[in-house]
C-alpha cells in the first residue's frame, strides 16, 4: 500500500480493476447456476412426463374395463338370475378391448408432424 501514497488515481485504477474482476466472476457464477438450474428442471420435466405416460397406460387399460362394467353391471344370470349369461360381458370387454389396442397400434403408427 505504500506505493499508493499521495496518488489516489492509482488506488482509484487498481479498485475499479479489481471490481470489473470481480464483475466477471460474479456474471460467470451467475450463469453456471442458471445452466445448473435449467438441467435439473429439464430432469424432473423428463420424469414427470415419464409418470404422465404410465398414468395414461393405465387409464388405457382399464378405460375398457369400465366401459363394459357400466353396461352390464351386475345384470347376469349368475349373480341376480338376470337372462344374460355370464360369458356375454366377458365377450364384449374382449371386443372392445380388441377395438381399443387397434386403435391404440394405429394411431402410434401415424406419422407425426412437427
Amino acid at each position: 500500500m505504500s506505493e499508493y501514497i499521495g496518488c489516489p488515481g492509482l488506488i482509484l485504477q487498481d479498485i475499479l480493476q479489481q471490481a470489473n474482476v470481480l464483475e466477471k466472476f460474479l456474471m460467470d457464477s451467475c450463469t453456471l447456476l442458471m445452466s445448473s438450474i435449467s438441467v435439473m428442471e429439464a430432469g424432473s420435466i423428463k420424469e414427470q412426463t415419464q409418470q404422465g405416460q404410465m398414468i395414461t397406460r393405465v387409464a388405457f387399460l382399464y378405460a375398457p374395463l369400465s366401459f363394459v362394467t357400466s353396461i352390464f353391471g351386475m345384470n347376469v344370470k349368475e349373480i341376480n338370475g338376470s337372462p344374460l349369461p355370464v360369458w356375454v360381458p366377458v365377450a364384449a370387454f374382449l371386443v372392445v378391448s380388441t377395438c381399443t389396442l387397434g386403435i391404440f397400434f394405429l394411431w402410434r403408427r401415424k406419422p407425426r408432424s412437427i
